[in-house]
């Protein structure tokens, strides 16, 4: 067999990713950036500045730090949250369901049809799990899969609460949802996956973090103002976003 003569993909660079995120998103990832850079580079002047004393540098960054970290903060807050929008619309997308239906409801005579199915659910997974033993255990994955089945064949209403019983049931029982779901997926549910995989990497890539000073803190007193916590702190994940991974090859931020 012939081997394949096509190059190989070349990673694209951290860079690459945040400018391809959309105008609005990239301008406030590409913004935090930058005043990440120029604060990094005050950093650097002053240790090579032999003007200033160790503690005179170390004030002058702690100022510029407590100037610079909300506004990187602040920035990359806004692209996290318009990435996390991202990554639940494109998963719920990529759901198989009813025509009229989807993941998310707010419809009370909906919440209450859903409750009543998924009780139903878990009782029948529950039942299954008592009344198999040994070689004849209930498989709770091939159950849910056939409760699906059967809530895109009965559609409207109480096919979506099936759904979204399954998906709960899920969950609970820590049943892994593409296992459940796959085999119904169409091409453009596919493409949708494919999205959220893509916005949850990047949404892996903004840091949450302000890089400190390389000097020693001075007291609370010297520093201009009383310090804000504006170092960043680490979010709740979204149940649906991928694990951290490492960033590409071929540079960017840590």
């Amino acid at each position: 067999m012939a081997e394949s003569t096509q190059p190989a993909e070349t990673p694209r660079t951290y860079e690459e990713i945040r400018d391809s995120v959309g105008a609005g998103l990239a301008a406030h990832w590409r913004n935090a950036d930058r005043e990440e850079g120029h604060l990094e580079q005050f950093y650097r002047s002053l240790q090579d500045d032999e003007r200033f004393t160790e503690a005179e540098k170390a004030r002058q960054a702690w100022e510029q730090y407590e100037r610079s970290a909300p506004k990187i903060t602040a920035g990359r807050k806004k692209a996290r949250e318009l990435l996390k929008g991202r990554v639940r619309s494109a998963w719920a997308q990529s759901i198989p369901f009813p025509p009229g239906e989807g993941p998310f409801v707010s419809d009370v005579s909906k919440l209450l049809v859903n409750q009543n199915e998924a009780s139903r659910i878990r009782s029948r997974l529950d039942r299954a799990e008592r009344e198999g033993k040994g070689p004849f255990r209930a498989d709770r994955t091939a159950l849910l899969r056939e409760e699906y089945r059967r809530a895109l064949e009965v559609g409207g209403v109480q096919g979506g609460a099936i759904c979204r019983g399954v998906i709960g049931a899920c969950e609970d029982f820590g049943i892994e949802l593409d296992s459940v779901v796959d085999a119904f997926r169409e091409d453009r549910h596919r493409q949708r996956l494919t999205h959220a995989s893509e916005a949850g990497e990047q949404l892996d890539l903004i840091s949450t973090n302000v890089p400190q000073p390389p000097f020693p803190r001075p007291d609370r007193a010297v520093v201009a103002g009383e310090p804000k916590q504006a170092q960043g702190s680490r979010e709740k994940e979204n149940p649906f976003e991928k694990k951290r991974r490492g960033r590409p090859k071929g540079g960017g931020r840590p």
